[in-house]
């Protein structure tokens, strides 16, 4: 009897322990996270903004933050400087807010108390630096240099030594001026229209020291920052044999025609066994055996969706090697929606006996329902807190994907069991109406003792620091197992796999939500009319409705059917232990 008792008692806890972990969520981001608006670094930019210091912001989603552990670097358009400051002293010194509550005055916050003075941040001034607007910003492994990069600009900031409480810079210094390094310089006078698309550390690099730079030429260069005016590398990305670079107005045609590639990412190393060579006016009988080499395969992605695969090899020659260009990729299944849909081309025959090739005019039908469809820039970030989830930033919002089948590939494309899970973070665009408001910075903090957390700088310069992983985490294992469960026992029934789930399984699956709503972060300047305001309204209580409350009310149902079966099961396990007493007696 008092296990059954102990049992409807533990439903009720189950429940708690559902909201609880909400509440943590909650109580979390309630504690060093709230702090970092009322930062000092955060008034400091508002305050240029305010002051008008800043330039006119442009339309697409930058990256200008950064972070290594618990330190955030921002970059500063308006002094062309990168500011930082420690994330973990304001979780410091939120605790020593609460022990310390009940003095009157501490010599750690000021008046207001909302500023804290040994949480200064730092201003790292490069000691050269252009006019060109910088993008993005990124730190290498190491944490020893900051890559910068523009359309017309490449540099690498090297930090300065550390000392002094909370590791500071110099000491905790106010300004420093950096050693700055000028990276194709030279390539870019050569080509006035050249642009740079993308930029980012190697990851093969032993040092850290090596950069691969993406141009609107097709070209695919690799340098050093020891030597950071010429290549080390470069490879044209493209199938033929001609050059796009050797003429500006094919630059122009391949961009058109969607032949220039607009990004880059690396996989995974492949060694390369060495083979037995013999050495040159031997008889063929001696020889040497040429050591495993390591290859980084890059993927690139050109404007038509094409995928080509070229390579880079960290090995010294002694002549240089030529890379191989391989592709396009052939992209299975290979239906026409994985390509995009082309309109049938028209052929016209002139008079004159002149032949032209055009598209079809498009019907105004078909644009007044397309009307709404908003397209610009996505920039992919990866986490690396998780391996297999990204978090994409845009002229419209935030949104993370995660992606549990990549640690299961092959068992993912035999059974196509799993799918993706698609977090709407944060919406800077919740109407067509509404004014673009890009997203400026977005990463994610990696220190174990902060937790993981996703940072997002919105136009406005205002901080939106988020928990990440928990929907991902909650839904994945579920998932699994009961796709586990499909493949591996297809003959048993439904009912009978979720009797033998916990029950806290089950709560979980019925409380998964296949949509959210995101944080609105519209910007300053927008205007809604009545009409657009009841429209947003409308779509946010109808996910409300669906999603929470609905799924709530369901869980709820559970719960009673459950207590009722157990007090049903308590009720007949009494009656037998009456029968048993009986008999004995």
């Amino acid at each position: 009897m008092h296990k059954v008792t102990k049992t409807v008692q533990n439903i009720f806890i189950i429940f708690k322990e559902l909201i609880s972990k909400m509440a943590a969520a909650g109580d979390e981001f309630y504690g060093w996270r709230t702090l970092l608006n009322n930062h000092s670094i955060s008034r400091y930019l508002r305050k240029q903004t305010d002051s008008g210091a800043s330039k006119e912001q442009s339309k697409d989603a930058k990256s200008l933050i950064c972070i290594q552990s618990s330190d955030l670097f921002i970059w500063s358009a308006s002094e062309r400087c990168i500011l930082h400051c420690n994330l973990k002293a304001l979780a410091t010194d939120q605790a020593q807010t609460e022990s310390e509550s009940v003095k009157a005055r501490s010599h750690t916050f000021g008046v207001d108390g909302s500023s804290v003075q040994s949480c200064t941040f730092q201003k790292l001034f490069p000691v050269e630096i252009s006019s060109s607007e910088v993008e993005s910003i990124s730190i290498n492994k190491s944490g020893s240099h900051i890559l910068l990069y523009g359309a017309r600009i490449i540099r690498i900031i090297e930090l300065p030594r550390r000392w002094g409480k909370n590791a500071v810079f110099e000491g905790g210094k106010e300004s420093i001026s950096c050693k700055t390094i000028r990276m194709g310089d030279e390539m870019l006078t050569r080509g006035q229209s050249l642009r740079i698309l993308q930029v980012s550390w190697h990851p093969g690099s032993k040092t850290n020291s090596h950069v691969a730079v993406l141009t609107s030429n097709n070209r695919f260069c690799v340098y050093s920052i020891l030597d950071a005016e010429q290549p080390i590398s470069s490879v044209l990305i493209s199938a033929g044999d001609g050059a796009l670079d050797a003429s500006p107005s094919k630059n122009f045609v391949g961009a058109a025609l969607g032949e220039v590639a607009v990004a880059f990412d690396f996989s995974t190393p492949i060694t390369l066994k060495g083979r037995q060579r013999a050495l040159s006016g031997s008889t063929g009988l001696g020889g040497k055996v040429v050591s495993p080499i390591e290859v980084w395969p890059v993927y690139c992605v050109r404007g038509n969706g094409a995928v080509m695969l070229t390579s880079y090899l960290f090995h010294v020659w002694p002549r240089p090697v030529n890379l191989l260009v391989q592709g396009p990729l052939i992209m299975y299944p290979p239906a026409d929606d994985n390509y995009g849909s082309v309109p049938e081309p028209t052929l016209y025959v002139i008079e004159t006996a002149v032949l032209e090739l055009c598209l079809s005019v498009p019907q105004l039908d078909d644009l007044s329902v397309t009307e709404d469809e908003f397209m610009c820039p996505v920039m992919l970030r990866k986490d690396a807190n998780s391996p297999d989830r990204y978090h994409c930033s845009h002229a419209a919002g935030v949104h993370s994907v995660a992606l549990p089948w990549l640690s299961s590939v092959q068992q993912y494309f035999l059974g196509e069991l799993l799918e993706c899970v698609v977090e709407h973070v944060m919406c800077t665009k919740p109407l067509f109406s509404c004014p673009t408001s890009p997203v400026l910075g977005l990463d994610v903090v990696t220190d174990p003792q902060l937790g993981a957390t996703l940072i997002i700088l919105s136009s406005d310069l205002e901080f939106t620091v988020l928990p990440i992983g928990l929907q991902y985490q909650v839904t994945s294992p579920s998932r699994s197992a009961r796709s586990a469960a499909n493949s591996t026992q297809t003959s048993i029934s439904l009912q009978q796999v979720a009797s033998r789930q916990p029950f806290k399984t089950q709560l979980e699956q019925i409380l998964h939500r296949k949509s959210s709503v995101p944080i609105l972060k519209s910007g300053t300047n927008a205007e809604l009319s009545q009409r657009d305001m009841f429209q947003l309204l409308s779509r946010v209580t109808s996910v409300l409705r669906e999603e929470y409350i609905h799924k709530q009310d369901h869980a709820r149902q559970e719960l009673h059917t459950r207590v009722s079966m157990l007090q049903q099961l308590k009720s007949h396990q009494l009656q037998d232990i009456e029968s048993l007493l009986a008999s004995r007696n």
